[in-house]
């Protein structure tokens, strides 16, 4: 939480010798979230963006990680911040470089038990949550007809594409976005109610879920 506070603007490089330990609560294992992992403390998320394709085993999913910061920038994407390279283009960061995470990785440690999760309905979820593990109950996926996947296709060329589905409880709605490489795209969406472990993530400026390992109760 300190270090997301140090972002007073749209891109902030971090000049203090500061580093960070948590557990990580998303990654591409099975590619629910790419090319980025999500770090979660006791206080706060943040998400790290970087180039490369196949994360996981090298920083695998609910791992304890200790990250230097000192020379990474911090960016703000809405409500969401992230950290990452100094930014070369539009982006507010850059993706650290694979070559570059021996420098910035102080620990990685194996996950011995799965992190504990923020209990949350629809309308609890707030700006404090966002790239954090919560767990939501009783949601129901009342926008999607029946037998619909997880992802849609694309009416040209019929690939996946990534899909922003909607789900409620009785507090509120919420979107819930699945990447069109998630290895269950293809599942059919849940009939009732469920309850979904998922990171609080900013898509096309709303705030919604990212199912993480494929968590769905």
């Amino acid at each position: 939480a300190y270090l997301k506070s140090l972002c007073i603007s749209m891109a902030e490089p971090i000049t203090l010798d500061l580093s960070i330990a948590g557990r990580v609560v998303a990654n591409d294992k099975m590619g629910e979230l790419n090319r980025a992992i999500a770090i979660m403390d006791d206080t706060a998320g943040i998400e790290l963006k970087v180039e490369c394709d196949d994360i996981d085993p090298i920083i695998p999913l609910y791992s304890e990680v200790v990250v230097r910061c000192s020379g990474l920038w911090l960016g703000r994407e809405g409500e969401k911040i992230v950290l990452g390279a100094k930014p070369s283009s539009h982006y507010v960061v850059d993706r650290v470089a694979e070559s570059e995470l021996g420098n910035i990785l102080l620990e990685v440690n194996l996950p011995s038990s799965t992190p504990q999760s923020r209990r949350r309905t629809v309308t609890e979820i707030e700006p404090g949550d966002m790239s954090c593990l919560v767990r939501v109950e009783r949601l129901r996926f009342a926008d999607a007809p029946s037998g619909a996947q997880w992802c849609e296709r694309d009416s040209l060329t019929g690939r996946y594409i990534t899909t922003l589905r909607y789900a409620e409880d009785a507090t509120g709605v919420i979107g819930v976005v699945v990447d069109k490489e998630c290895d269950y795209r293809m599942e059919t969406l849940p009939e009732g109610e469920v309850t979904l472990f998922a990171v609080v993530d900013r898509y096309t400026s709303e705030r919604v879920l990212r199912i993480t390992n494929h968590s769905i109760i």
